[in-house]
C-alpha cells in the first residue's frame, strides 16, 4: 500500500532520511495520511481523493506544492519544487500596510517642516541653497533616475498573468503574505456577524451551499477552483449583499437571498463573487493601491512644501486625493467588476445554469433603483437615478445588463458544449422587457408608485414562496 515517488526519496531522504515519517494510502472511503513516529510535522491534503490532481502541502518542512497523482491503490507524490530544508522568513504584510500610513504622515510633516524652515531662512542663505542645488543638479537627477529605475525593476519583476483572462497585472505580495491579510479580514467578519450566522441546518444555508457546490462541481477544470477551501456563511440580515473573500469564504446576507427569485439568479451573484476570488482581484487591487500610495507620498510632500499655508495645503491635498480616486481608483475597480461579470457568467454556464437570468436580473435591479424613492407629500414615486457611473466603484445596473446581454450567446454556446440540459422555452429577458414597457407607461402617467410596489411584490419574495429552478 506504500507508494512514494522518486522525488521524495531522492530529495527528502538525502536531506534527512531519519526524519521521513509518513506514508499515504488511498482507500475507497478517501485519503488516509498517518504520522508514523512522533515529532513529525503535520500536513494536509487539500481536496478529496476522487480528484486526479490535487495539492499536497507541508508533507515535510520545506517541501511545498507537491502534486499528488491518484493511482488505483495509492497516492503517489510527483513534480516537487520549491524545496528548502529551512523555513523562509517573511515580514508580516500588516507591517507594510502600517508603513504606508506612516509614510504618508511623514510626507506631510516633512513637507510642512521644510516649508516653515525655508520661510525662516534669510535671503542670502536661500541663494546659497539654490546655487548648491544648481551645482549638484546632475547628482540630483541621477538619484531621481536611480529611484525611478528601482521602482521600474520592482514593477517588472512583480508582473503576473491573470488566471482565466491572461491579462498582465502587477502583484506586490506573495500568496502567503496576502492570505495573512485576508485571514485577518475573515476573522473580523466572523466576529462581527457571530450573533447573526445561520446554522448549517437552516434552509437558506443549504440553498447557498447547493448553488455554490453546483458552480464548483461544474468548474473543476480550473485549478484554483479545486484548491480553494470554499466556506459558506449566511448572515441573518436584511442587507442585499454577498461577497467572497480570496480565501474562499462565501458571505451571503438573507436580504440578497430574498431578492434572488431562483437558484439561477443566486448563481449569477455567487458566480460573479467567486470570479473575484479566482481572478485574485483582491491582491491586484491592494497592489494597485500600493503603486498609487507611493506616488501620493512624494506628491503630498511637494504639496505641503509649496503651498503657502496649512489650510491651502490641506484643501489641495483633499482635491488631489479626489482626482486620484476619480481618475484611477474608480475606473480600475469598474474594470475588475466587468471582468468578474464575464468570468462569473462563464462559471454559471459551465454549471448548467440559465445564463439569461444574468442580464434580466441586473435590468430588474436598474428598474427597482429607478422606482424606489417615493414622495410622501404627493404619494407619487419619483425617479431615483443610479449614482453616476463615473463616481461609482461598480458599473451601473443598466451598463452591466447591456454588457452581460452581449455575452449571453457565447455563454449559451459554452453551456451547450458542457452537455447541459436545454434551456426552458420562456426567456426571463422577455418578461423584463414587458415590465420595462409598463414602467415607461407609468412614468408618463405619473403612476410610478403603484408600479414600484408591483415590481417589489413580484421580485422580492420570501424564499419559501420563491420558485427555485435547477436548469
Amino acid at each position: 500500500m506504500t507508494c512514494l515517488h522518486m522525488c521524495i526519496r531522492n530529495r527528502l531522504l538525502k536531506a534527512s532520511s531519519n526524519h521521513l515519517r509518513h506514508y499515504v494510502t488511498h482507500t475507497n472511503s478517501g485519503s488516509i495520511y498517518k504520522p508514523l513516529l512522533k515529532g513529525s510535522e503535520t500536513y494536509t491534503l487539500i481536496g478529496q481523493a476522487t480528484r486526479n490532481i490535487t495539492t499536497f502541502h507541508h508533507f515535510y518542512r520545506g517541501l511545498k506544492h507537491c502534486k499528488v497523482r491518484k493511482s488505483r491503490h495509492c497516492v503517489a507524490v510527483s513534480t516537487c519544487f520549491d524545496f528548502h530544508t529551512t523555513p523562509r522568513y517573511r515580514v508580516n504584510p500588516v507591517f507594510w500596510l502600517a508603513i504606508k500610513q506612516v509614510g504618508k504622515l511623514g510626507a506631510i510633516i516633512t513637507g510642512r517642516s521644510l516649508r516653515k524652515y525655508w520661510k525662516r531662512l534669510p535671503k542670502d542663505d536661500k541663494r546659497t541653497v539654490m546655487q548648491l542645488l544648481r551645482n549638484n543638479r546632475n547628482k540630483i537627477w541621477a538619484a531621481v533616475g536611480a529611484l525611478v529605475l528601482l521602482m521600474g525593476i520592482n514593477y517588472a519583476t512583480h508582473l503576473q498573468t491573470t488566471p482565466l483572462t491572461n491579462r498582465t497585472r502587477y502583484i506586490a505580495f506573495t500568496e502567503e503574505q496576502f492570505m495573512k491579510i485576508v485571514q485577518y479580514e475573515a476573522d473580523g467578519y466572523m466576529e462581527t456577524f457571530k450573533d447573526k450566522i445561520l446554522s448549517s441546518r437552516h434552509p437558506d444555508y443549504q440553498r447557498v451551499v447547493r448553488v455554490a457546490s453546483r458552480i464548483v462541481e461544474g468548474n473543476r477544470d480550473i485549478e484554483k477552483m479545486k484548491n480553494l477551501k470554499w466556506t459558506v456563511v449566511v448572515v441573518d440580515d436584511p442587507e442585499k449583499n454577498a461577497f467572497v473573500l480570496p480565501s474562499g469564504h462565501i458571505f451571503v446576507f438573507r436580504g440578497m437571498l430574498e431578492t434572488c427569485q431562483n437558484d439561477d439568479q443566486l448563481g449569477i451573484i455567487l458566480g460573479h463573487e467567486m470570479a473575484h476570488a479566482l481572478l485574485e482581484h483582491g491582491a491586484e487591487q491592494v497592489s494597485y493601491a500600493n503603486i498609487l500610495d507611493v506616488v501620493v507620498i512624494f506628491i503630498m510632500a511637494g504639496i505641503w512644501f509649496f503651498m503657502p499655508t496649512d489650510g491651502i495645503a490641506l484643501v489641495t491635498q483633499w482635491f488631489y486625493n479626489k482626482v486620484i480616486h476619480l481618475m484611477f481608483s474608480l475606473p480600475f475597480s469598474r474594470m475588475m467588476e466587468t471582468e468578474a461579470d464575464e468570468i462569473g457568467l462563464q462559471l454559471c454556464a459551465k454549471a448548467c445554469m440559465d445564463v439569461r437570468e444574468s442580464p434580466a436580473f441586473w435590468r430588474l435591479m436598474h428598474m427597482l433603483q429607478t422606482a424606489k424613492n417615493k414622495t410622501e407629500e404627493s404619494g407619487v414615486t419619483e425617479l431615483a437615478l443610479d449614482v453616476p457611473q463615473l463616481l461609482s466603484t461598480h458599473p451601473s445596473h443598466a451598463t452591466r445588463a447591456d454588457n452581460l446581454n452581449d455575452l449571453v450567446p457565447q455563454a449559451i454556446k459554452l453551456r451547450a458544449d458542457c452537455n447541459c440540459p436545454r434551456l426552458p422555452t420562456a426567456d426571463p429577458r422577455d418578461a423584463i422587457q414587458k415590465l420595462e414597457a409598463s414602467m415607461e407607461h407609468a412614468i408618463k402617467n405619473k403612476q410610478l408608485q403603484k408600479l414600484g410596489m408591483a415590481i417589489k411584490s413580484d421580485v422580492v419574495k420570501p424564499f419559501n414562496q420563491s420558485a427555485v429552478s435547477t436548469s
